[in-house]
């Protein structure tokens, strides 16, 4: 771990916990505003009484893990809020939509009914004086849509994705995020800009992509192109891109050379290769001068 910075303070609901040790140690994912994703791994000594679905207010520093990225180092928890009336209020206002303070505490006067009320039967809601029924639906469909964010989320780390990344892609793609990633693996390197390593990494292991998958093979091809790129090169020659990506994907020539025909970010000229941005930069350019030279010039 490295990077560590200034002791700060972040309120948070303590999703799960991966780790749970007998001294209290343990790593827990937290719903947070203060994470740009929304979601933030907390590693530390937790006090007995945090579990799962405690509202919390935590002091600590973030820091950078080898392999999970950013988290917070958890130096105390100074505000712990448990299964009792009030924590169910702070709860409430502070995950469903159109809950304030006042509203939440009167749902949380229902009592153990309220959480079968939310998830099964909405109409009980209709105890609590001011909610119409527009609004009781609203209550119904935020709580199931935070449960249906949790679980997304949760498998996604589970498949092999860093927290911070689960929730950027759940906030990308939704409810269809496990589609998206079935039909191109390579999502989150390409829109996302994750390393190719992180994203390859779970490709193969979970998603099951072939070594010379023109999926993979195009995005490597795409990275060594911006490299050339970076160098001044806007064109590289064909044998030279396959060498390059038959070495980086310890495949051999004819395997890098049939998959790079399957990408469609490439674009050939000749014996060269360019990306496709470039090229249509290099059209749009030309486009642009032919329309300032005089009329018959050539």
């Amino acid at each position: 771990m490295t990077d560590a910075t200034e002791p700060t303070t972040i309120k948070g609901s303590v999703e799960k916990f991966f780790v749970r040790k007998p001294n209290g140690w343990g790593v827990a994912l937290v719903k947070t505003s203060a994470a740009e994703s929304g979601w933030l791994r907390v590693a530390g000594v937790w006090p007995e009484g945090v579990v799962e679905s405690t509202f919390v207010e935590m002091l600590g520093e973030y820091e950078t893990h080898h392999k999970f990225g950013k988290q917070l180092k958890l130096h105390a928890v100074v505000g712990e809020l448990n299964s009792d009336e009030v924590a169910v209020t702070k709860w409430l206002a502070h995950r469903l939509k159109h809950v304030g303070p006042e509203r939440a505490k009167a749902l949380a006067a229902l009592g153990p009914s309220l959480w079968h009320a939310l998830e099964n039967d909405p109409s009980v809601l209709r105890a609590v004086k001011g909610l119409t029924d527009d609004r009781i639906e609203e209550l119904h469909a935020s709580y199931r849509a935070h449960w249906s964010e949790r679980e997304i989320v949760l498998q996604l780390i589970e498949i092999g994705y860093i927290p911070k990344l689960s929730g950027m892609l759940f906030a990308l793609y939704r409810g269809q995020v496990f589609e998206r990633l079935e039909q191109n693996p390579y999502l989150p390197f390409s829109e996302l800009r994750e390393p190719f390593e992180d994203v390859d990494k779970v490709a193969l292991k979970h998603w099951k992509v072939a070594k010379d998958d023109p999926r993979r093979v195009g995005v490597v091809a795409v990275l060594l192109l911006r490299r050339a790129l970076n160098d001044g090169d806007c064109y590289v020659l064909e044998h030279t891109l396959t060498h390059a990506l038959a070495t980086e994907l310890k495949l051999t020539q004819g395997q890098a050379r049939q998959a790079l025909q399957g990408t469609n970010a490439i674009v050939a000229r000749g014996k060269y290769l360019l990306l496709e941005e470039i090229d249509e930069a290099e059209r749009i350019i030309a486009a642009k001068i032919r329309g300032l030279m005089p009329a018959g010039a050539t």
